[in-house]
This record gives C-alpha cells, sequence and structure tokens, in this order.
C-alpha cells in the first residue's frame, strides 16, 4: 500500500469490481480512456479482468486501487503498464471518478505512483499517452514535470471524430 494525505493506493479487491465497473462505464470519465477496448463494461468484464490480475502481474502490470482515506471509497485506478527493465521505461495511466475531479485526488495518484515506478521498480523514465481533449490531465501533467515527447496524429477516435494522442514523460531526478 502507498500512502498519501489524502488517498492511499492498493491492491483491488473483489468487492470493488461493481463500484469500479460504475466509474469505468460513466462517459465523461470514459471519454479520457486511452483503452483499447469495447466499453461498456459489463459486470462479467469486471470479473473477469480481476481474476486476470495475478496473470498481469506475471507480465509486469501492476494494477492499483485509487481509495479516499477519509471513507476508504474506491475513487479511482491506475495501471503501471509497458515495464522495461533493460531500458528503465515503463508506462502509466490513471482515472479518476468525475465526482471526485477537482480535489487534488489526481495529483496524488500521481506522485505515489512515480514513487513505486522510481523507488520500488528502479525504472528511470515514466511514459504518459493523454487524449488532446483532455485539457485538465494535461494541464496537471505539465504542473508535475511531465514533458511532451510527441503527438500521434488523429490517432484516438471519440464523439465522431479522431483526436491526437499527446505523448508525456518524466524522466526521475
Amino acid at each position: 500500500m502507498y500512502n498519501g494525505k489524502k488517498i492511499y493506493l492498493r491492491n483491488y479487491e473483489e468487492n470493488d469490481m461493481n463500484n469500479l465497473k460504475n466509474i469505468m462505464n460513466n462517459y465523461k470519465v470514459r471519454e479520457f480512456l486511452t483503452l483499447n477496448i469495447i466499453l461498456p463494461f459489463s459486470s462479467n468484464d469486471q470479473g473477469n479482468f480481476f481474476k486476470s490480475i495475478p496473470e498481469r502481474r506475471k507480465k509486469y502490470i501492476y494494477d492499483f486501487a485509487i481509495v479516499r482515506k477519509e471513507d476508504d471509497a474506491l475513487i479511482g485506478g491506475s495501471v503501471v503498464k509497458n515495464v522495461d527493465f533493460k531500458n528503465s521505461v515503463c508506462g502509466a495511466g490513471f482515472f479518476i471518478d468525475e465526482k471526485y475531479w477537482e480535489h487534488g485526488y489526481g495529483g496524488e495518484a500521481v506522485n505515489l505512483i512515480e514513487k513505486f515506478i522510481f523507488y520500488e521498480l528502479n525504472i528511470r523514465k515514466i511514459k504518459l499517452e493523454v487524449i488532446s481533449n483532455n485539457i485538465r490531465a494535461l494541464k496537471l501533467y505539465e504542473k508535475l514535470g511531465y514533458q511532451k515527447e510527441g503527438i500521434l496524429k488523429k490517432e484516438i477516435f471519440r464523439n465522431g471524430k479522431y483526436l491526437d494522442l499527446i505523448l508525456l514523460a518524466k524522466f526521475r531526478e
């Protein structure tokens, strides 16, 4: 478990799956997800995800529940993926339930994941992919020291149009 001031990160638990499904199926949340899957998620999909976590760990994919300290509510999730120990790079992704936006939880979650990546996995570079219309996330990542490394033009299809995918990165200091 990784503790912050307002949140902590932990492994997903089976009783998280219904709440996770509800968060992932919120239109405003999933609009910004770069997942290459068909949404909405069903209860069966969430059950399959939970069952796959041990296999995902074997492939160096680390899934974390983002939990609010004051009431132990699941408010989002994070994934560390594409871990390349040889080159010391990995990818990460985050999502927060819409009702918890603008409360500082996202920034704290990013900081906690950075500690895991930089100091537990000993990785030197974190890569993020952000859909160009996710202005809130782009501002947050810039504030936290992520720098733009590139743009994949018209890479993501959302709401009837193709959007750019912004590539960001941060190095361990």
